[in-house]
């Protein structure tokens, strides 16, 4: 397992966010906890973010379609994502399509 996708994200003005995926987690629920860390990311200052269809792929267990599908949302909208919002996309990426 890749270490530096499970520690905490520290940030420029000294504040950290530890994410709910730990390397410790079941192999069965980690990638569940990576997908949740990012919508919880994503919906945190907007809490009715639309996020396409990722709700219904959660929801169904394929993880690989919601963060498709997220970000083919995330792509088509105007403005950056946060610091927080980058980190944990980045992070799911590299973890669900190496899965």
């Amino acid at each position: 397992m890749r270490d530096d996708l499970f520690g905490p994200i520290s940030f420029a003005n000294g504040g950290r966010w530890v994410p709910l995926a730990s390397k410790e987690d079941d192999p069965d629920i980690l990638t569940l906890h990576m997908v949740m860390d990012l919508v919880m990311c994503l919906r945190g200052t907007r809490p009715n973010r639309n996020l396409g269809m990722a709700d219904e792929y959660i929801w169904a267990g394929e993880w690989e379609l919601a963060v498709g599908e997220i970000d083919a949302v995330i792509g088509q909208e105007a403005g950056e994502l946060t610091e927080l919002e980058a980190e944990a996309l980045r992070r799911v990426k590299v973890w669900v399509m190496n899965d």
